[in-house]
């Protein structure tokens, strides 16, 4: 019979298993052999058990893996998903995530329908998932909920000045109707106030008119530099129409997210994706881009629906057809919102205009409400009235 020694602990395990099995067949007793190799009667029964089944490498270490993964769909389901994904992603106007795949999935007639996350993984085990790194960390402050559940809101946001290869520059203003995502777009060679309000004419014509608009702090939609009490021609059109602007906070332009990630959809499945002859094919394709992406595109936050999909079921006002009237003189009646951030001087820039507030409010956003009928603005945290000083605006 053999014998084990304590000194043989220090043998590798499969040399272990080996001395361990044969003093047990041998007739050693089994409490005795697994304590003398520092292991447990359960261990030695396992190897054993496996030494009796004949196979030659019965002291090799198994898989542990699961000879079964319920969750995980079959071998053919993975390739089509590898398949379709690596297809899309040779179209550049084309959605290639898990909603998009599982859309061309179902227009396949696959059954069981894998769900978006399974999809996920197998985009990950196949190496074609890329992590975008977060650039934005929140910081805890609140920021004003101004536009109310249900009411129709557009994100405006001048992109350009772009350049073509061998036909100069142009401007494009971007439009989303943010409770549908859908766009609008407007490519013009220059943005002044005469062809920016055109633009925003057309725009409503297509979207509708919105009971907000929110935007940056930028030119031309800003009160004139010169005087802030001035309204701009956009504002003054805005006003006319019934519609609020909203100016989001300084330098965050984040605050206008929906339509800063469709620029650059723009960007990468549009404008460097192709080749333009000239601006007035820019101008053609635009119109057939803004019409695929209205249509086809695919928002997990629509519920996978397209744009146009959910527009349908919204209730909307358009404007007269034909050209953009006359706009009437003087101050139109309404309201302008503005949020700002307090800093450590306790003012709030409106358009140059600097008002002070109390320390209580430094590194907080505050509303303020420029009332065109009442020539006064109101400044707001948390909904609660902190400050109410005239604005004559003009």
């Amino acid at each position: 019979m053999l014998v084990l020694r304590k000194e043989d602990h220090s043998m590798d395990e499969r040399e272990r298993r080996f001395l361990a099995v044969g003093a047990y067949l041998a007739g050693a007793a089994p409490t005795e052999v697994a304590r003398t190799v520092g292991r447990t009667v359960r261990w030695l029964l396992k190897w054993a058990r496996r030494y009796r089944e004949g196979r030659p490498d019965w002291a090799q270490d198994r898989s542990r893996a699961p000879h079964r993964m319920p969750g995980r769909s079959p071998t053919w389901v993975e390739r089509l998903i590898v398949r379709v994904r690596r297809t899309l992603m040779t179209r550049p106007r084309v959605q290639h995530g898990a909603q998009a795949i599982r859309h061309v999935l179902a227009e396949r007639g696959v059954t069981p329908l894998p769900r978006v996350g399974l999809i996920n993984r197998v985009l990950t085990r196949h190496g074609l998932v890329s992590r975008r790194q977060r650039r934005f960390t929140p910081k805890g402050l609140p920021y004003p909920a101004i536009v109310p559940t249900g009411a129709l809101c557009h994100a405006l946001d001048p992109v350009g000045p772009r350049y073509l290869e061998g036909d100069g520059r142009f401007f494009s203003l971007h439009t989303m109707l943010v409770n549908s995502r859908e766009v609008a777009l407007e490519p013009h060679r220059r943005l002044t106030d005469p062809i920016l309000l055109e633009a925003l004419w057309k725009t409503w014509q297509r979207l509708g008119l919105p009971d907000y608009a929110q935007m940056d702090n930028k030119p031309p939609f800003t009160p004139s530099p010169r005087n802030p009490y001035r309204l701009s021609q956009v504002l003054r059109l805005l006003l006319t129409c019934g519609i609020e602007p909203i100016f989001i906070a300084l330098a965050e332009p984040w605050r206008n997210g929906h339509v800063e990630r469709f620029n650059n959809t723009y960007d990468q499945r549009f404008f460097r994706a192709q080749r333009f002859g000239s601006f007035a094919a820019l101008v053609q394709a635009s119109r057939g881009f803004e019409r695929y992406h209205n249509h086809e595109w695919r928002y997990s936050t629509l519920g996978n629906r397209t744009p146009a999909e959910v527009g349908a079921t919204l209730v909307r006002r358009y404007p007269p057809t034909g050209p953009l009237p006359l706009l009437e003189p003087g101050v139109p009646p309404g309201r302008i919102h503005v949020v700002r951030l307090v800093r450590s001087d306790q003012r709030v820039d409106l358009f140059g205009i600097r008002l002070r507030v109390r320390v209580a409010f430094m590194y907080r956003y505050l509303h303020a409400t420029i009332s065109t009928t009442e020539h006064c603005v109101r400044l707001y945290a948390d909904g609660r009235l902190v400050k109410e000083q005239a604005w004559p605006v003009e």
